[in-house]
């Protein structure tokens, strides 16, 4: 077998082998911020999140795929967030959804969770 025949060899089962991995890796983790921005703790939470997904991706993310945030603003009223929460989960395709303290708003958002098999947490006061 040829040095070229070789070398061609080589480089086709690495990129059968590896190059899927590298194209999924690639793809962010995506995550849903519902909270009530312009309020103290709503920005809390936002900016929480932000300042721990650059953390993270700073540090190459989450086995090599970096996160992304969705932020939503529920101007604290449960319709608007359960509309936020059906855009981040159809239209975003988020894995998870950390949501707002009011009670109104997080007992609303629980049973779509539930139905949409997405995680949902809330920030306990």
């Amino acid at each position: 077998m040829s040095v070229f025949k070789k070398m061609a060899l080589i480089v086709a089962v690495f990129a059968f082998v590896f190059l899927p991995r590298l194209v999924f890796a690639a793809e962010p983790i995506n995550i849903g911020i519902i909270a009530e921005q312009g309020t103290l703790v709503g920005d809390s939470i936002v900016n929480g999140a932000k300042l721990a997904a650059d953390q993270i991706n700073a540090k190459g993310g989450i086995d090599g795929r970096p996160i992304k945030l969705f932020i939503y603003d529920d101007h604290m009223r449960a319709t608007d967030a359960v509309q936020a929460f059906q855009r981040a989960v159809y239209d975003h395709h988020v894995v998870a959804v950390v949501g707002s303290w009011i009670s109104e708003v997080a007992l609303a958002l629980e049973p779509w969770a539930a139905r949409l098999h997405t995680i949902y947490n809330y920030r306990r006061s």
